[in-house]
């Protein structure tokens, strides 16, 4: 049952492998404006490797925030050797153009791996109606990045420790 949900998820990770596709990708400054995942698994039995099933969580929990690449190092076309991981999994924030440059997570459970990822997206701030109006004016100039804006009825920061 969950195989036949998780195949209905509207996103899944992008398969990677042919290595010419993993150094276009991070050297497009597009998809590096976001952050990205990169799970690098020896083959498909590869047990220090996540799952497909957590893949998939990943990318559906991270849809739109974390771009989730599955990165196949069996391929004859790539060779992980060239990338310094055959079994790893990799966060690069916002803005890295080299996997060196990556936080390696070592675990295979997906909330672990979620929760990682999220300890590193900035803190959250107050937002005053004069900032409020800039985050509108460069988001419909399309010249600022996205925003997540959660609205409370107190100024109590404590609140925002959800969001962490």
């Amino acid at each position: 049952m969950q195989n036949f949900v998780l195949h209905k998820l509207p996103t899944q990770a992008t398969e990677i492998s042919n290595y010419n596709i993993l150094k276009d990708t991070l050297e497009d400054e597009i998809i590096r404006s976001s952050p990205l995942l990169f799970i690098f698994c020896k083959d498909s039995d590869d047990t220090n490797c996540p799952s497909w099933q957590s893949r998939s969580k990943l990318s559906y929990i991270f849809d739109g925030l974390v771009a989730v690449a599955y990165v196949d190092c069996s391929s004859k076309d790539i060779s992980c050797s060239k990338t310094g991981f055959q079994s790893a999994t990799v966060h690069l924030p916002s803005g890295n153009s080299t996997l060196q440059a990556g936080i390696e997570i070592h675990s295979l459970n997906y909330l672990e791996i979620a929760t990682q990822i999220l300890g590193q997206l900035p803190e959250a701030e107050l937002v005053d109606e004069e900032s409020l109006e800039n985050i509108r004016a460069k988001l419909n100039e399309d010249l600022g990045q996205d925003w997540l804006i959660y609205f409370t009825e107190s100024q109590d920061s404590s609140r925002f420790t959800d969001l962490q």
